[in-house]
């Protein structure tokens, strides 16, 4: 796996691990015919879903690509997004299995950061899948730049609505409407149930679990507007003492 060199310190394996992953392209198998074996069988796919190894692997491999887009970033060919006041500068991310890239809205800058994911596909034997990929543009950018770099990448535009793991990616003006869907997985998940009918410890578990645990995971990463909370507040109180909201 060469893999030193493809950023500013490189990436050195120890000689015994670069051993064990090689044996991962070096499967085949046998198949004993009276105790006797025919003709070997090399194995087209080395990893099975779910094997323990395919994760360290996959890390592996997306560092490499996040040397090689910090590495461009460093030797100023590549610019990032800038935040925090300018004083940070993000040109992508990475998370599970999930890769967001950030760029000028330019054919220049794109075609650079083209010129480092064909290297890294080269190298990996990776590709990008078209029909999971999408693009979005600031809205400062002019339609016809969109339009020409849609092309360019063959990339569908993304819906500023799509969640991504559970949370939206894009937050409107209308900040109710945007974390609106909390409020409908909460009545979503009371529907059908009567307070009334279970014991006040039943009544207290399920509005824990419901109505205060579903929202927690998107308060965690978003600042939730307090007119949500009020809902929220009006659900778990008409859930107590009427049965329904």
């Amino acid at each position: 796996m060469g893999f030193s060199g493809c950023g500013s310190s490189g990436m050195v394996f120890h000689p015994l691990l670069e051993n064990w992953l090689m044996l991962v392209s070096l499967l085949y198998l046998y198949v004993l015919m009276n105790e006797n074996p025919l003709k070997e069988i090399i194995l087209a796919r080395w990893l099975r879903q779910g094997d323990p190894l395919s994760p360290y692997l996959f890390i592996l491999g997306n560092e490499v690509l996040s040397k090689l887009l910090l590495k461009a970033q460093g030797e100023g060919i590549l610019s990032g997004y800038e935040v925090a006041g300018g004083f940070l500068k993000i040109s992508h991310l990475l998370y599970v299995d999930v890769t967001m890239l950030f760029r000028e809205a330019n054919i220049d800058p794109v075609n650079l950061l083209q010129q480092c994911l064909h290297k890294y596909s080269y190298w990996s034997g990776q590709h990008i899948n078209m029909n999971k990929s999408s693009i979005i543009f600031s809205k400062n950018v002019s339609q016809g730049v969109n339009n020409r770099l849609q092309t360019y990448l063959g990339f569908k535009l993304m819906d500023k609505t799509n969640r991504f793991l559970g949370n939206p990616l894009c937050i409107s003006k209308n900040r109710y409407a945007s974390f609106k869907f909390t409020l409908d997985k909460v009545m979503s998940k009371l529907k059908g149930w009567h307070c009334k009918l279970l014991s006040q410890a039943g009544g207290t578990t399920l509005r824990s679990s419901f109505i205060q645990g579903i929202p927690s995971y998107c308060m965690s990463t978003y600042l939730v507007p307090n007119s949500i909370c009020d809902d929220l507040d009006k659900i778990a109180r008409k859930f107590w003492w009427l049965g329904n909201f």
